[in-house]
């Protein structure tokens, strides 16, 4: 079973090691210990074993963010994603919330489309390929 919490500085260890197997880099680690104080980090885990995390903030153009989201491999298409997304939309206040992923990356383009986020556009020279944006539109 998998369970959602609040990242705890007793998790930023484990977070730091899964982003660095999952997505082949550090994490920031100042910007993972902001997250957690400010409470704009959750975890998933299967028992005690964190098997995925999300990071948010409200710094982006004044509305939410979510800035990294990674689930291990081998617990993917288990609805970790979907419930760290489903969290942060409850804790995030902002009007819009926004997201970001790959243009590769059609798992994650579904799965905020299934969200109902919408495709806001997309961001080239940030990466190797183009960065997709999406909005999640909270209040009309």
């Amino acid at each position: 079973m998998i369970i959602i919490e609040k990242a705890s500085l007793y998790d930023a260890e484990a977070i730091a090691t899964m982003n660095r197997i999952i997505e082949g880099e550090t994490v920031d680690q100042d910007e993972l210990e902001h997250a957690i104080t400010e409470e704009q980090c959750y975890v998933a885990k299967t028992g005690e074993k964190p098997i995925g995390f999300a990071l948010f903030h409200t710094s982006f153009f004044g509305f939410g963010f979510i800035s990294k989201l990674a689930v291990d491999p081998a617990y993917r298409n288990r609805g970790a994603a979907k419930r760290l997304i489903e969290t942060i939309k409850t804790a995030c206040l902002s009007d819009k919330l926004f997201a970001s992923t790959n243009q590769s990356n059609f798992q994650m383009q579904h799965l905020l489309e299934s969200l109902r986020f919408q495709k806001s556009g997309c961001i080239a020279n940030i990466y190797d390929e183009p960065e997709m944006i999406y909005c999640l539109f909270r209040k009309s």
